[in-house]
């Protein structure tokens, strides 16, 4: 792929991959099977992470540059909804209920959107540099890069409930499918 593929996430039921172009607004829809470009969605400026919804009916990118997220339509791909976040949005991810966690890295805040509905839910401050965010146990978990932590948010209030001191540039963060361990990436 030409120009900058960043974000990447997989839509096994319809066969299709997505991925994220950082220097030209817009994701590569490739077929799964051939890796072929099937489609070009357009998104705002510096698309980083991508998501795909629980129940695979939706697709947001975290639009960095443009301090939004793009919300797409699984079934026609249609563009549903620009919604603003905070400043310089980069990882996101949907919790197991839908809800949609966007880790905003300027703000140093965690923005939560009803991604169906296309509203703005709450706006949750973490520690410095929030880059990714995991789910397990009724928690969200969102890696501080500059704070070498990890915030821990209860799920059913949105409140802050614990910090995890991490490595260095904590970045990537995932559960295990069990969710009875978190494991992050620090470089």
């Amino acid at each position: 792929l030409d120009g900058g593929p960043i974000g990447i996430a997989a839509d096994p039921a319809r066969g299709r991959v997505f991925v994220s172009d950082w220097y030209n607004a817009r994701i590569w829809v490739l077929d799964a099977s051939t890796l072929e470009i099937a489609q070009m969605l357009e998104t705002g400026s510096a698309p980083a992470g991508l998501a795909v919804s629980p129940d695979g009916m939706l697709l947001a990118s975290a639009d960095r540059d443009s301090d939004q997220v793009s919300v797409f339509d699984m079934e026609t791909l249609d563009l549903r909804h620009r919604l603003p976040v905070g400043t310089r949005p980069f990882g996101l991810a949907f919790a197991p209920d839908g809800r949609l966690f966007v880790g905003n890295v300027g703000t140093d805040d965690v923005t939560v959107l009803d991604a169906v509905e296309g509203t703005t839910l709450a706006t949750v401050e973490v520690g410095a540099r929030p880059y990714g965010v995991a789910f397990a146990q009724g928690r969200a978990f969102v890696s501080n890069q500059y704070a070498d932590s990890v915030s821990v948010i209860d799920l059913a209030t949105l409140a802050p409930v614990g910090l995890i001191d991490v490595g260095e540039y904590p970045e990537g963060i995932d559960a295990t499918e069990d969710e009875a361990t978190i494991v992050v990436a620090n470089w």
